[in-house]
Formats: C-alpha cells, sequence, structure tokens
C-alpha cells in the first residue's frame, strides 16, 4: 500500500508546483500586457528593482523571504507610480504565514511628509497601547483613533498632516495600509493580492489619498 501511495503523493505535489507556476505566469504576463497598455515599463522582480524612497518603508523590513515581484513602473498624471506584487513570511514551521499584497507607490514634488505608518489597529495593539506603544489619537476623531494605529517619529507634524480632509476620508475606508515620508508614499491592503484587472482601481483608490495629503 505504501509503495502505491508514496507516487500519489509525489506526483500531487508536483501538480501543486506545475500550478503555481502556471497561475504566476498567467498573472505576470496579464500584468506586463496592462503595463503596454498604460504606457508602463515592466520592470520584473527583485526589491533591488524598486526606487530607494520606495524602500524606506516599514512593510520591507516585515518578516523574512521578502520578494517583490510584477512590478510596473511609470507617470500618471504629476506623479511618479510603482505598483507591484509583495510577499513576506513570518512564523516558523505549520504557523508559517505567508503575506500578499499588491502595493502602490507614488512620488511626487507636492508631496512633503513626515514619516508615519497608518495601519489598522488589532488587538494586539491596543494591548500594546497600554504599555506605551506609539499609537497617535485624535479626540475629534474617535472612530479613526479606534480604527486605525497611527506612528511616526515628529507627532506635531503627523497631527498637522492628519487633517480635517485626510481624516475623514481614511474613515470612509477599511483595512487599509499607508506609508508616508517625504515626497513618497506607498498605499495597500494587507494580505490583499489584487487581480490585474482590478489595478486600475486600486491605483485610482492610491491617488486620491495622496491628493488628500498635498
Amino acid at each position: 500500500m505504501e509503495a502505491f501511495i508514496i507516487p500519489v503523493l509525489i506526483v500531487a505535489f508536483l501538480a501543486i508546483i506545475l500550478l503555481g507556476v502556471y497561475f504566476d505566469r498567467k498573472r505576470t504576463n496579464a500584468i506586463k500586457a496592462l503595463a503596454e497598455e498604460w504606457g508602463f515599463e515592466f520592470v520584473g522582480a527583485g526589491n533591488d528593482l524598486l526606487a530607494a524612497s520606495t524602500r524606506d518603508f516599514d512593510l520591507f523590513r516585515k518578516g523574512r523571504s521578502r520578494r517583490a515581484s510584477n512590478i510596473m513602473r511609470g507617470n500618471h498624471k504629476d506623479a511618479k507610480i510603482e505598483i507591484f506584487d509583495y510577499r513576506y513570511v513570518t512564523g516558523g514551521g505549520k504557523h508559517s504565514r505567508t503575506h500578499l499584497q499588491t502595493v502602490v507607490s507614488i512620488s511626487s514634488d507636492r508631496l512633503s511628509l513626515p514619516y508615519f505608518m497608518l495601519v489598522p489597529e488589532n488587538f494586539m495593539h491596543k494591548i500594546g497601547n497600554i504599555f506605551g506603544y506609539q499609537d497617535i489619537d485624535f479626540q475629534d476623531y474617535p472612530e479613526f483613533s479606534q480604527r486605525y494605529l497611527l506612528r511616526g517619529d515628529d507627532e506635531s507634524q503627523i497631527r498637522q498632516v492628519f487633517n480635517y480632509k485626510v481624516i475623514p476620508w481614511y474613515e470612509s475606508r477599511n483595512n487599509v495600509s499607508t506609508e508616508g515620508t517625504g515626497n513618497c508614499l506607498i498605499y495597500y491592503y494587507a494580505r490583499r493580492r489584487y487581480a490585474p484587472e482590478n489595478w486600475r482601481s486600486l491605483l485610482s483608490e492610491a491617488m486620491e489619498a495622496h491628493y488628500h495629503f498635498i
């Protein structure tokens, strides 16, 4: 019986790998076509291919096995854009978890941001707050403060940036993450990798966020 089961398991394992390769290649081809349609450059895969300003953010220091792929780059309106898939792994053994997301990076001379990180607030963040983990809250916007963790190096500047335009805009969305510094920001939904046909809507949303910070 074992002599029969082992070859079956090997064939099943190889089939899973080949299916993964097939769907990854299909996705890459669709993104290449999208880049051509938009007049963007398809750059390929590799963290070192991202712009230096993009690589500065906290997202790219999380976990291990970090990898950017399907990178496309171009100009949109008055900004330089990078859109790409990004993955990293946390945990170990049977508790390891792969995090996949599609990220939009926007660079614009009209941005002048202090470093900040905005992510959905979870239970562990709330526990951390009890022990002094930084979370910038706004008394006039309790819903925003309840739903998001906001951190950064210069709290007073961050409070100026997160004004009456920015905070209500984020309150109208769920689970979005944004980091900003200088003339660059990244915008994504953690553990949400967008289908290529939905990259346009993600870019549109990220551009809208960027305009609120100007």
